[in-house]
C-alpha cells in the first residue's frame, strides 16, 4: 500500500501529518452493483367510498380525481416535547454520550465533479473553503460511484459526485479539460493542477478517495461492471416491453377543521 496518493513530492511537504497517513480508507455502506432492490411491501389502503369523480383526459391517459368519504384514519402522533436544558446537560455528561463522542470521527460532505477520459484518467474538480481545486487522476471515477459513504482513519465522508465520460475518438477536439498527463505510476494517484497545494485539508479528501480505491478496487470495479450489465439488460427489456401509459387515480377527502371543509359547510348552511 502506498502511503500517499499524490505523485509530486512537493505536495507531501505541504500536507499535515494526519493527511499523509490516512491510508485506512474503507467502505462503510453497500455498493450498488446492479442487483435489483427488494420490492417495497404493498400498501394497505382503507376501503374508500367514492362520493364524486372528475376525469381529465390527457393525450394518452386520464387523471381521475375521486372525492371519497373520510375513512377515519388516526391522526399522526404529535412530535415529542423538546428536551429541557437540564436534560441536555445530563445527557452530555453521561458516560454513554462521552463514549459515543470519543469514538466518533469527524464528518465531511464531498461535492465534486469528474470527467472520465476514455475510461481511464479522470479530471476532478471540487471546492474547499470557497477555493476551486482541479486535479488529474489515473483512476476511473466511474468506479467510485454506487455508494454513499466511506471513511478514512480520521474522517467519515458523505459522498455526492457528478461524473461523465469524454472520448478522444470523437471528432470534437478535447479542448477541455485538455489531454490527461502521464502520471508514470502503477498505483492510484493524482496530480494537482489548480489550487493551493499547501492546504492539506483540501487535499485530504482526494488522498482518502485514492486510498479507498487502492484498498477496495476489486469490489468497486466489479460493482461498476454489474451496474453496466444491469443497465444494458434493462434497456433490452424496455425495448421488448415498452411501458404503457396508465391512468392516474387520485383519491382525497377534506379533514375536519380544514379550510375546504369550513367553506363547504358555510355554503351548505346558506342554502
Amino acid at each position: 500500500m502506498k502511503s500517499l496518493a499524490i505523485i509530486s513530492a512537493s505536495f507531501v511537504c505541504g500536507l499535515p501529518l494526519h493527511a499523509q497517513n490516512e491510508n485506512g480508507a474503507k467502505l462503510v455502506s453497500r455498493v450498488a452493483d446492479g442487483t435489483p432492490a427488494e420490492p417495497a411491501p404493498p400498501k394497505e389502503l382503507p376501503a374508500f367510498t367514492v362520493r364524486s369523480t372528475t376525469v381529465r383526459q390527457l393525450e394518452d391517459r386520464k387523471i381521475i380525481m375521486q372525492r371519497v368519504s373520510d375513512p377515519g384514519l388516526p391522526d399522526p402522533p404529535p412530535p415529542p416535547p423538546p428536551a429541557t436544558k437540564e436534560e441536555l446537560e445530563a445527557l452530555r455528561a453521561s458516560p454513554v454520550w462521552q463514549e459515543r463522542i470519543a469514538d466518533q470521527k469527524e464528518s465531511e460532505l464531498i461535492l465534486l465533479s469528474a470527467s472520465v477520459v476514455d475510461g481511464k484518467a479522470s479530471f476532478v474538480r471540487w471546492y474547499h473553503d470557497g477555493e476551486e481545486f482541479q486535479a488529474w487522476s489515473n483512476v476511473n471515477f466511474n468506479h467510485l460511484s454506487g455508494f454513499a459513504e466511506f471513511e478514512s482513519d480520521r474522517t467519515r465522508y458523505s459522498f455526492i459526485m457528478a461524473v461523465g465520460d469524454i472520448s478522444t475518438d470523437r471528432e470534437r477536439k478535447l479542448e477541455w479539460p485538455g489531454k490527461p498527463p502521464e502520471l508514470g505510476v502503477d498505483y492510484p494517484a493524482f496530480t494537482l493542477v489548480k489550487g493551493d497545494e499547501s492546504k492539506g485539508n483540501a487535499l485530504a479528501m482526494m488522498i482518502a478517495l485514492h486510498d479507498l480505491y487502492e484498498n477496495e478496487q476489486d469490489k468497486l470495479v466489479a460493482a461498476h461492471e454489474g451496474r453496466l450489465r444491469a443497465s444494458a439488460e434493462r434497456e433490452v427489456w424496455l425495448r421488448a416491453n415498452p411501458p404503457q401509459p396508465q391512468d392516474t387515480v387520485i383519491q382525497f377527502w377534506p379533514r375536519k377543521g380544514s379550510r375546504y371543509m369550513e367553506n363547504n359547510t358555510q355554503r351548505e348552511g346558506a342554502r
